[in-house]
């Protein structure tokens, strides 16, 4: 007779059978099985101890361990028009190898980590960033403008370019 207990017990952890009875030479197979559902990352160790009436070894213990990688996190999103032209700048954390997939609203894409898009004409787009791994994936969103630049008025603009959904100043005003 056998049977099989984790030492501590761990949700994370099922095996099937978890007993029987063996006639001598003979062998089972155990299924085991791994669920990281709702785990934090990190590591996870627990021990399978296989207890029986053999007196040469009345038990075995297993050492069993799950690493359950980061998933993709898009920490921020920066960017920066000159003109038609938009530096985008990117900062996620995961498990590598991480995949970007740009959409620039416009019809235009990228795969990099940190593009810069060049946009045909002046106006308002909306950006998505897509960053996934083999353990899920994050997005990002936003609208970005790209206007003409104000030329030849008494005036300045802080920001010198105006942002879709910002307050817009007037810095100076000349006569």
């Amino acid at each position: 007779t056998w049977s099989l207990a984790e030492n501590p017990i761990a949700a994370w952890l099922s095996e099937a059978p978890t007993g029987g009875v063996l006639l001598p030479a003979e062998c089972v197979v155990v299924g085991v099985t791994f669920d990281s559902t709702g785990l934090a990352p990190g590591g996870y160790s627990v021990n399978l101890v296989i207890s029986s009436d053999d007196p040469d070894e009345p038990a075995v213990t297993v050492s069993v361990a799950l690493t359950v990688p980061q998933p993709a996190d898009i920490t921020s999103v920066t960017y920066t028009a000159t003109n038609l032209q938009v530096a985008f700048d990117a900062t996620a954390v995961g498990e590598p190898p991480l995949t970007y997939a740009w959409s620039f609203g416009d019809g235009g894409t990228s795969n990099l980590e940190d593009p810069t898009h060049t946009y045909a004409t002046w106006g308002c787009y909306q950006v998505s960033l897509v960053v996934s791994n083999g353990c899920g994936e994050d997005s990002w969103g936003d609208t970005v403008c790209v206007c003409e630049p104000v030329s030849g008025a008494g005036f300045i603009w802080a920001p010198p370019i105006p942002l879709a959904d910002r307050n817009i100043a007037r810095a100076s005003h000349t006569n």
